[in-house]
């Protein structure tokens, strides 16, 4: 049934006049009804339908997880108005159960309601109500958790009551048992059809009746002879005749009530009979109330259904999305492919090493021998040879380029650093050990695999330059090491004169500081209270002179570290630098390969950021969650206190009887003994004679009592007779 709540603003946002292709819901702005001519005359729909219907499906999904093969649950449509009045009422104010439970007394609901209820924040104010669907969805969940018994309870209706004021959202879920679910209410040629099923078998339909809102004047009214059951489903089928039909007030709701009937034992109702007498609802049972609207709206399955073609062409595009994405994937990676064979095809061509020729004046006589005959000893294939050969030459050449770009280097920053300079003399002299003991290994290959090939093949033009290019290296190596010792000299003598400047101008600051710290000292000394004319402690003085010496000693650590962090910034932008050229080096498929890298880390960062925001809505619902169970606990500590002290009362009462109930116990058992002790004593307690001879003496006892009080009045009415007479006697 459509709930048409007014659109108000504490109601909620207005749904979104534009479609959008991409939404997960279908927007009822799509398609005018109006525009249809089956459609013109119906009422407006419920703007909130689309939420209800999303809160529905998700409650009894985690009522089947929770409770498998429940019943299902039903929207309750007249108990969802006072629920939205609350609503409202939260939303200006604040959570109020008291005023809660008068509202649904006071609703003409029928059925006892348990509602639970959630608050909770909007991250923006949202114009759409498709987009607070989810919110709506979290807030249900909170009412999952504060209130899981009563989700999962023995109840089949449910009340739903939400809206939305600026930022804050309310959700209050009503749920309650009954005998009978209503599924649907339309016209029929003779007034109104009413069909429904039975959800209770202890119980059948009875009677069927029409009343006016307001007055609740009964406006149509029919017995078992108008209904129609079936045993086997469960269904029922009234006919109410009634020739108004179904009628809408000013506020496009119902004019009318329905009110369904039932009574026990329902295999004893008579349906379909004709009726014998007037159907009385005083002795039958009042399950069902509800508006009188049309039910189901044929729009709600228009939209489901366009709903579900909407989704269909969604679902049917990702495909084509992702199919056409995978194949340009698969299209670029083969590109990839093919690209970097060509490049390993040319580096490999480059890179082709032609065979080795003898470096003379290299070695000995004498060690080239021991060379031979160690390698002689180890043979080697052709092609490790060769890549032996390769790889050496590589590692040489590498090695000559290092060494001559750390030299310049070196000599270049020795201007700055004396240090410096002194560790990079050092590394090139083990760079240059390095060297030579690879020299020697080459030759040592060399003179092996020419002894394996047997002849030594003449000297190559390319050869003879590959020499020359080594003398030549090794004339810069000697030449850049007598300039390092030049400049070792020029920076060492440098290195005193600076030193003794330091030295003279380090003692000329330690006077100048010394002369100021006593003329400092003179002027405190003169110095006097303003106010008592006494010159300052010399403690005082002495204390501060301590803390200026502190502070100037902290000054020049500070000073020292910005020193340092100030050259290592320098360094780091060199670094940034050098780094940044390197990057302009970059191969286009490396840019490629970084740019896809790229995108995958901000799909990984927007999942993140997903993720994160997911986990501050369930903080913040926790956080609402652990507030009301704090509040709840000090109520619950408040009484736990109070009935603390009821049970300590009632346990020092228990005390004291229990006090009472031992001595007379004791008492008991005194008495028992006294008697058992006397009956020991008696021995003719127990005769027969001696108990009837009491006996008799007993009544003759009480005999002569009475006797004498007898004889007692009798004396006492003599006496007063007596002296009766004497009266009369002395006054004659």
């Amino acid at each position: 049934m459509s709930s048409h709540e007014s659109d108000e603003e504490h109601d909620g946002p207005q749904e979104d006049e534009g479609s959008q292709e991409d939404s997960e819901f279908f927007d009822e702005s799509d398609v005018n009804f109006d525009e249809i001519p089956a459609y013109k005359n119906l009422p407006p729909q419920d703007p909130w339908r689309k939420v209800k219907r999303e809160l529905m499906k998700n409650l009894n999904q985690f009522r089947a997880e929770e409770v498998p093969n429940s019943m299902p649950l039903y929207q309750e449509w007249l108990g969802s108005e006072p629920l939205q009045e609350y609503v409202k009422a939260v939303l200006d104010d604040d959570e109020d159960p008291e005023q809660l439970s008068s509202i649904m007394l006071s609703s003409k609901a029928v059925g006892k309601f348990q509602c639970g209820t959630a608050v909770t924040g909007l991250e923006d104010d949202s114009g759409d109500i498709n987009h607070l669907i989810d919110p709506f969805l979290d807030a249900q969940g909170l009412i999952f958790e504060s209130h899981r018994k009563l989700i999962i309870g023995d109840f089949n209706h449910v009340a739903i009551g939400l809206g939305v004021q600026g930022k804050r959202l309310a959700l209050v879920l009503g749920v309650a048992p009954k005998a009978l679910n209503v599924s649907k209410i339309e016209k029929a040629p003779e007034g109104i059809l009413i069909e429904g099923k039975m959800l209770k078998t202890d119980v059948g339909v009875y009677a069927v009746r029409i009343v006016e809102i307001t007055s609740m004047k009964e406006k149509a009214i029919v017995g078992p002879y108008s209904i129609s059951y079936d045993p086997s489903t469960s269904i029922f089928t009234a006919i109410i005749n009634y020739p108004d039909g179904i009628e809408y007030g000013p506020e496009n709701r119902g004019k009318n009530y329905l009110e369904i009937y039932v009574r026990n034992n329902p295999e004893t109702i008579p349906y379909g009979e004709d009726p014998e007498e007037k159907v009385n609802t005083k002795h039958i049972n009042l399950v069902e109330r509800m508006r009188i609207e049309l039910y189901p709206d044929p729009r709600q399955k228009f939209e489901e259904a366009k709903h579900e073609e909407r989704k269909h062409l969604l679902l049917q595009r990702e495909q084509e999305f992702e199919e056409e994405k995978k194949k340009k994937e698969e299209q670029a990676a083969a590109d990839r492919l093919k690209t970097r064979e060509l490049q390993r095809k040319e580096l490999l061509e480059q890179e082709k090493v032609k065979p080795i020729e003898e470096i003379p004046g290299s070695s000995s006589s004498a060690q080239r021998s021991k060379d031979i005959k160690s390698a002689s000893s180890h043979p080697i294939t052709p092609d490790a040879e060769k890549s032996m050969i390769s790889e050496d030459l590589k590692s040489e050449d590498k090695s000559h380029e290092s060494f001559e770009n750390e030299s310049i280097g070196q000599v270049a920053s020795a201007e700055q650093i004396k240090e410096e300079l002194l560790g990079a003399i050092k590394e090139a002299q083990e760079d240059q050990a390095e060297l030579r003991v690879k020299n020697s290994e080459l030759e040592r290959r060399v003179i092996a695999i020419r002894t394996k090939m047997g002849t030594i093949p003449e000297k190559s033009a390319e050869d003879n330059m590959g020499i020359h290019k080594y003398l030549n290296t090794l004339a810069n190596v000697n030449q850049v090491h007598f300039k390092m010792q030049e400049l070792q000299e020029t920076y060492n003598n440098w290195a005193k004169v600076y030193e003794e400047n330091i030295v003279e101008k380090q003692q000329r600051c330690k006077e100048i500081q010394d002369y100021f710290r006593e003329f400092k000292r003179e002027v405190a000394k003169g110095a006097e209270y303003a106010r008592t004319g006494k010159p300052i402690p010399k403690i005082t003085i002495e204390e501060w002179e301590a803390e200026e010496e502190e502070r100037d000693k902290t000054l020049q650590e500070v000073r020292i570290q910005n020193i340092t962090l100030k050259n290592k910034l320098k360094k780091l932008e060199e670094q940034s630098k050098d780094k940044e050229k390197l990057a302009e080096g970059l191969h286009l498929i490396d840019y490629e390969q970084l740019k896809i890298e790229n995108q995958t880390l901000n799909e990984k960062i927007e999942e993140r950021n997903e993720e994160l925001h997911k986990l501050r809505k369930k903080i913040e619902t926790t956080v609402q969650i652990l507030t009301h169970t704090k509040e709840k606990l000090k109520f619950i500590l408040k009484e736990k206190k109070i009935k603390q002290d009821e049970r300590d009362e009632l346990v020092q009462k228990l005390d004291e009887q229990r006090k009472e109930l031992h001595s007379c116990k004791e008492k008991q058992e005194a008495g028992r003994a006294e008697y058992i002790k006397n009956k020991q004593e008696t021995g003719i307690i127990n005769s027969k004679e001696l108990d009837h001879d009491l006996t008799v003496k007993k009544k003759r006892v009480e005999e002569l009592k009475d006797e004498l009080k007898r004889l007692e009045e009798k004396y006492t009415n003599m006496q007063s007779t007596i002296a009766r007479a004497k009266i009369l006697s002395s006054k004659n």
